[in-house]
């Protein structure tokens, strides 16, 4: 059985070079270049899956997915939790939401013109179980001059990004493909 679900869902880079700034509609990026004055990037992404009913089953793995156009070097990259609602219409460096460090994923290192896929599995177990059903996080890359760029919803919708959850209800696998952006 395969579902599909297409909620109300956010993506947004923030850039700390333009702190009041809000990038909505553009693609995101995540990254730190050094020089003379350091720039560190960082996107947002959140899904909202309450539309997906799968309460009664067990999530064997899930993987989120980011289409990368463009890369500076060899960015390693890692999405955190965030805990406090934000907005993509307004949201910017200075006002984006705090994250609590928690590790949501594997640290990925992407590559151009491929998909980038972060390993989930905990965070959306967490999630069906605490019934928040709301994916929110923020991913950054924590070495030096390094990019990598990813296409958004607003972008490219045909190379958005989106969360695959494989689970198993009453011993029958299933997987549910969710879009993201």
């Amino acid at each position: 059985m395969t579902l599909y679900s297409e909620p109300v869902t956010q993506d947004c880079a923030i850039l700390q070079q333009n702190p009041t700034t809000n990038y909505d509609g553009f693609n995101l990026q995540i990254g730190y270049v050094t020089g003379k004055t350091p720039i560190a990037t960082a996107s947002l992404v959140e899904r909202d899956f309450s539309a997906l009913d799968i309460t009664a089953a067990e999530v064997d793995s899930a993987y989120f997915y980011l289409y990368c156009f463009g890369l500076t070097g060899a960015p390693e990259i890692t999405f955190y939790r965030v805990t406090v609602g934000w907005q993509e219409i307004n949201v910017t460096w200075n006002t984006k939401p705090a994250e609590d460090w928690t590790v949501l994923s594997d640290t990925v290192i992407p590559v151009t013109d491929e998909w980038a896929q972060w390993t989930i599995t905990d965070m959306i177990k967490d999630a069906i179980t605490n019934r928040s059903k709301i994916w929110s996080a923020v991913g950054y890359c924590q070495a030096e001059d390094v990019d990598a760029g990813f296409l958004s919803k607003e972008v490219n919708p045909g190379l958005c990004g989106y969360i695959e959850i494989n689970y198993t209800v009453a011993g029958v696998a299933a997987k549910a493909y969710v879009m993201v952006f």
